[in-house]
């Protein structure tokens, strides 16, 4: 931070007015643990009085319901390209050894900062193609909870292992068909409790990547054949299975919290039809 930005900060701050001065009654358990760290310095400024401004510059607005970002990172993750080239050893694998099991997992890290942009902490993160399980330990990784279904007992018996080797909340789990999972809610409740869902995000199986056969680097992990289950799967094209994805992500938001508000947020790796995906999900 330069020298400019630092008088600016200051600047601000010393007009802006203390936080219990202007909000005396506030109910500050429902902001960011971040900010209620800081409530005794915490000040309020803007045209409502509604910009929270910490000494060092951070910044939060009681009127965000999607996340507990600063403004600074709300900026940086909507104008950023992020880099999806993560370690799969050492400490930044994050239990790689364990989840390469699937042949494509998620990186936890980047579902990480994908659910804090998407939900406020401790809101619960459902994933009904978990794999072996990277939203959910990105989820861990973030003070939120998670849940996951997936059709491979072998991917979630990873994820277990996984999240015990990172020490991290191993989150309720189900096996088995979503469809037929979601639509009884004796289930769902066994894997959310009382939680509504904040954020459905999936990563269903996409085109026929893997039913090809490998190259680079992918031949050290997984050798020159195809995925043996992708290239029999034959639901490859997107029209053959976006129907049955659509119906899950509309059940599931049926879950949706009880506010009334829900985010539906596909992970699509491959297509890069996340734009087109929730507007035929909205249908």
């Amino acid at each position: 931070m330069g020298a400019t930005d630092t008088k600016k900060i200051e600047r601000e701050y010393a007009a802006a007015t203390p936080f219990f001065e202007k909000y005396p009654d506030f109910d500050i358990s429902v902001l960011p643990s971040w900010v209620r760290e800081n409530i005794d310095k915490a000040r309020v400024y803007g045209s409502n009085d509604k910009c929270i401004i910490l000494p060092d510059g951070r910044k939060y607005h009681l009127d965000n319901k999607l996340n507990d970002l600063t403004g600074k990172e709300w900026t940086f993750f909507i104008r950023s390209v992020f880099s999806t080239h993560y370690p799969t050893s050492g400490k930044e694998g994050y239990a790689y050894h364990i989840r390469k099991v699937h042949p494509t997992p998620k990186p936890p890290q980047l579902m990480r900062d994908i659910i804090l942009f998407f939900t406020k902490e401790n809101e619960l993160v459902f994933d009904s193609f978990m794999g072996v399980g990277g939203s959910l330990l990105g989820a861990a990784l973030c003070n939120r909870k998670a849940a996951g279904i997936d059709l491979n007992p072998q991917y979630i018996e990873a994820y277990k292992a996984a999240a015990k080797e990172l020490n991290l909340c191993i989150f309720p789990t189900l096996c088995g068909d979503s469809l037929e999972l979601l639509a009884d809610p004796r289930k769902i409740k066994q894997l959310t409790g009382d939680s509504p869902i904040s954020l459905l995000l999936i990563d269903p199986p996409y085109s026929d990547m893997m039913s090809k056969k490998k190259t680079g680097a992918d031949i050290s992990i997984y050798g020159k054949n195809s995925t043996p289950f992708s290239s029999a799967i034959p639901c490859c094209r997107l029209d053959n299975f976006l129907p049955s994805i659509s119906n899950i992500c509309f059940v599931a938001s049926s879950y949706k919290t009880t506010s009334g508000r829900y985010r539906l947020t596909p992970f699509w790796s491959f297509f890069g039809r996340a734009i087109n995906f929730p507007v035929f999900v909205r249908k």
